[in-house]
């Protein structure tokens, strides 16, 4: 399901009973069965939970006996699955939560799942600005024939010419155009997603301008989702802004719907309801207010630190390229965490090896 929220609480539906989906053998989350865990703490515990009878002896350890004493009862019974299976559950959803936040994060940032908040149109003459007295040309006649490098003291630029920028001994193609070019200002298409561009100009690369969809178009479009926040209690309720309803099980573009309330509705369940914000990114002071391709993608460079270790994933993709260990980033791949860098911020995960079988 294409959903807007990820979460590892698996459920179908049996009318408006809303029924878990159990592991392959019907002791725990069907979570269970997709990942694999290595050094935990609660080790014993979760054999214990995964496969209660290939890891019965486990159940007897003083760990589990403490966890169980503390929270209750783990025991399977195959006649009935649904027997203590809220206290399994919560085994599960307590060992994986943090892992599951930055999962869910990734998932919110998948470009793939939303519209573009706008039209790409592609860029001529980008480039370098021309200046009279800093650029070269090479005269092939020059040097009695040998050819040489002049310097340009012409007064405009021609585009037919080929120009260049001296680097020491060597001369260099200026790449020059009509239209400066900036970081931060152009697209660049990566396997299908336009991304701003933060590097210097390539010339091999095909660049972007962008033309945003005003608030109202996406609005009267009915495909986005607007970006918002919960409201709380120290929240004041105010007539003039708008409210919505927030439904992370919905498709995107359908999580997020406008509500007219009373001021007493809100204040009975003010949690119940969101409020619509602006998010910025970069320093060109890109801002968001919809759920879009270019939202997700900003999200994703700018995010990106506060979850993961940039260094190690750098580095261990690299190693799999190098050496063709393509396993090691879909099943084996393997995720550690010391826990926050920083206080109050969330888990940043480190990629380990495996294995690094080919």
């Amino acid at each position: 399901m294409n959903r807007k929220d990820l979460s590892f609480n698996v459920y179908t539906l049996n009318g408006t009973e809303k029924v878990p989906v159990l592991n392959s053998v019907g002791s725990a989350p069907v979570i269970a069965d997709s990942f694999e865990y290595r050094y935990h703490t609660d080790a014993d515990i979760l054999d214990y939970v995964y496969n209660p009878d290939k890891e019965g002896d486990k159940y007897e350890s003083s760990d589990t006996i403490a966890y169980m004493q503390k929270n209750g009862d783990l025991a399977f019974n195959k006649e009935d699955p649904t027997e203590n299976y809220e206290n399994r559950a919560k085994v599960i959803f307590d060992s994986y939560k943090n892992w599951e936040k930055a999962v869910a994060w990734v998932w919110s940032t998948n470009a793939d799942s939303v519209k573009s908040g706008g039209r790409y149109t592609e860029v001529e003459g980008l480039g370098n600005l021309w200046q009279t007295g800093i650029y070269y040309l090479f005269d092939p006649e020059a040097n009695d024939g040998a050819g040489a490098f002049l310097r340009d003291d012409s007064d405009s630029y021609d585009p037919t010419k080929n120009y260049y920028v001296k680097d020491g001994d060597h001369y260099n193609s200026a790449y020059l155009g009509t239209i400066e070019y900036q970081p931060n200002t152009y697209y660049v298409d990566v396997n299908g997603t336009k991304v701003i561009s933060i590097d210097d100009f390539d010339p091999t690369q095909t660049y972007y301008s962008f033309a945003a969809l005003t608030d109202a178009e996406m609005a009267e479009d009915g495909e986005f989702d607007r970006l918002v926040r919960k409201c709380s209690s120290a929240d004041s309720f105010d007539n003039s802004i708008t409210y919505y309803t927030y439904d992370g099980e919905q498709s995107p573009g359908h999580a997020v719907v406008p509500v007219v309330i009373t001021e007493e509705q809100y204040n009975a369940e003010p949690d119940k309801y969101w409020v619509g914000i602006t998010v910025s990114y970069g320093n060109s002071g890109r801002t968001y207010t919809y759920d879009t391709k270019e939202y997700r993608a900003d999200k994703f460079i700018n995010e990106l630190a506060d979850h993961f270790d940039i260094e190690y994933l750098s580095t261990y993709f690299v190693m799999t390229e190098v050496f063709e260990c393509y396993d090691s980033r879909g099943k084996n791949a393997m995720f550690a965490s010391w826990g926050p860098q920083k206080q109050g911020g969330d888990y940043i995960w480190y990629p380990i090896f495996y294995d690094i079988d080919t």
